[in-house]
């Protein structure tokens, strides 16, 4: 039995739209569905409330936090649920503002059934504003130790997005079981999802692509879309945090000089482009953390079963997203800096 985690944020319209398209795609038999309402508008709540009470197709469990509690928590608390009925086998995280294509649910169902060896699962998203764009085809983590959506299926796949995986129960139980939770919960969201991939490769865990299209996606409506403050910061010093939980000392040591030139990228570029407090707050709060997530790594590194040279299959080899590089130059560049 298959059970699917959504989480709202004051995004009730995108919401009922994802739940319609999963009671639309749902021919993969029995589901149970945990809604996850961490709206902090009254009124958002109580639509949100009153659409899915009339929403009789589902079998959904909707449960209101009394503020937003972050995306990494809301998952938690859906995971433990569904986790708690013998029944499920499988867990489907699915971002509220994605629509699953008809057919969708079984054909994942099928990839995963036939791929064995495999714990969690990835498939294609395209952009909802465009059908024919890949939006995410998993996540890709760089020689740089950051993470980005992967876009080709030439690059290497650490594992899924947080914005459609799927997750066997044998590997969430053993996440709870080695390391004490399934997403770290203090990175409140952003990176939480690379986090989880990269955890469960050093337990011994493989990922898989299923490369279809099942899902069209808005992308980052709970955080206003576009690469913003709130973006730059939870991304970054949660990224931070994730490479100094795990990855092996080893494979950090050999990848420390493109880290280094990174961040000191990351600092030039957004201190030029008028984010300097921003850049300022992310990185001092960033080394803040870094004690707790060392008392992390030490629980985390003795019970990886790879190695660093076992682990390096999985990191794309080279620095990072060449977009993504070529427009951070551009930025760069005399009279082309836009202020944030």
């Amino acid at each position: 039995m298959l059970g699917i985690v959504l989480v709202s944020y004051n995004t009730t319209h995108l919401t009922m739209e994802c739940l319609r398209s999963i009671a639309a795609a749902n021919d993969a038999g029995p589901l149970a569905v945990v809604l996850i309402d961490n709206s902090d508008d009254d009124e958002e709540r109580q639509a949100l409330a009153q659409a899915s009470a009339e929403l009789s197709a589902l079998p959904l469990r909707r449960h209101a936090m009394p503020r937003n509690i972050g995306f990494a928590a809301a998952c938690n608390i859906g995971i433990a649920e569904l986790l708690a009925d013998p029944a499920i086998e499988r867990v489907l995280l699915l971002n509220n503002d994605a629509a699953l294509r008809p057919g969708a649910l079984a054909a994942l169902l099928r990839f995963a059934d036939a791929h064995p060896e495999a714990d969690m699962f990835g498939a294609r998203m395209h952009r909802a504003d465009h059908p024919d764009q890949v939006d995410s085809m998993g996540i890709t983590l760089y020689a740089s130790a950051l993470a980005s959506n992967r876009h080709t299926a030439e690059d290497t796949l650490l594992g899924p997005t947080g914005g459609l995986a799927l997750y066997t129960r044998k590997l969430l139980e053993t996440l709870q079981a080695r390391h004490g939770y399934v997403f770290d919960e203090r990175y409140f969201c952003y990176a939480e999802d690379t986090d989880v991939a990269l955890r469960s490769i050093l337990l011994g865990f493989e990922p898989a692509f299923f490369d279809h299209c099942v899902a069209l996606h808005w992308g980052q409506a709970s955080t206003g879309g576009g690469f913003s403050d709130f973006v730059l910061y939870h991304g970054i010093r949660n990224s931070i945090w994730t490479m100094a939980k795990g990855i092996p000392a080893g494979l950090l040591l050999v990848l420390s000089p493109l880290i280094v030139l990174l961040h000191g990228a990351i600092v030039v570029r957004h201190v030029l482009g008028g984010r300097a407090r921003t850049t300022w707050r992310l990185y001092r709060d960033a080394l803040a953390g870094l004690p707790k997530m060392l008392v992390s790594r030490r629980r985390i590194q003795a019970s990886r079963t790879r190695t660093g040279r076992d682990v390096w299959r999985f990191i794309n080899p080279t620095f990072y997203e060449r977009r993504y590089v070529r427009h951070a130059l551009r930025d760069l560049l005399p009279g082309r800096r836009r202020p944030a």
